[in-house]
């Protein structure tokens, strides 16, 4: 298997984990760096400069919400991947487009090294062209696909967004105009977002579904999500 390339910060105040994470990067291929505040993260972007931030958000000095505000006005920000232990209630900070990709603690080796590999190949936001007329985001995080009856029929990974619909690569064996719903997590909030629509296409690793419903207070949230401005 050929190696890995590219930049990737840590960006963590638990020494230990964030020692780990950075060999574990280094083992595959990838140039690591570490900062175990966000005010020291901030510093090493700008001399770093780093393909991926892998951002921890409790932490002191400045936490993972304050960096991403303050990555809002930087002319080339790095793609971002939030780390976290604490499903917080209330974000402080919005969901901006920098966010690819949302990991849980814990986590194994193979899960972060696949999830690095997957938000590094795919561009941040995929514009319209020919028949699409909404733009696409990138965002990976852990997917759980339900049916009618509620049922897990699959689980895989959400690996794009837009007002429209979901692109999800997921073994399964769901078939086109189906109906489903589809859970995932988003950083700042305790419970899964919901949102439910019917199969468009799907082959045996992949599948897209367009929107029809979403679970009550998870528009707003996906609202924020899909809103590349």
């Amino acid at each position: 298997m050929a190696e890995s390339t590219g930049r990737i910060l840590v960006v963590d105040d638990d020494d230990v984990f964030r020692s780990f994470t950075a060999r574990v990067l280094a083992s595959s291929g990838y140039v690591a760096a570490e900062a175990q505040n966000g005010a020291i993260a901030l510093e090493k972007i700008e001399a770093f400069k780093p393909d991926l931030v892998l951002l921890d958000l409790c932490m002191p000095v400045l936490d993972g919400w304050g960096v991403l505000d303050r990555l809002r006005s930087a002319e080339t920000p790095p793609k971002v991947v939030v780390v976290t232990g604490v499903r917080e209630a209330t974000p402080p900070g919005g969901l901006c487009r920098w966010i690819t990709g949302y990991l849980f603690k814990p986590f194994r080796a193979a899960q972060l090294l696949a999830r690095c590999e997957e938000v590094l190949a795919r561009p941040s936001v995929t514009h319209p062209r020919g028949d699409r007329k909404e733009p696409r985001r990138a965002f990976i995080a852990d997917a759980t696909i339900l049916g009618k009856d509620r049922a897990v029929v699959a689980v895989g990974l959400l690996v794009e967004i837009s007002a429209g619909g979901l692109r999800l690569s997921v073994a399964s064996l769901v078939k086109p105009d189906q109906y489903v719903t589809v859970l995932f997590r988003v950083p700042g909030h305790a419970q899964h977002i919901e949102v439910s629509g019917t199969v468009q296409w799907s082959d045996p690793v992949k599948m897209a579904i367009g929107l029809a419903t979403v679970d009550g207070s998870d528009d707003a949230v996906l609202r924020a999500l899909v809103d590349l401005e």
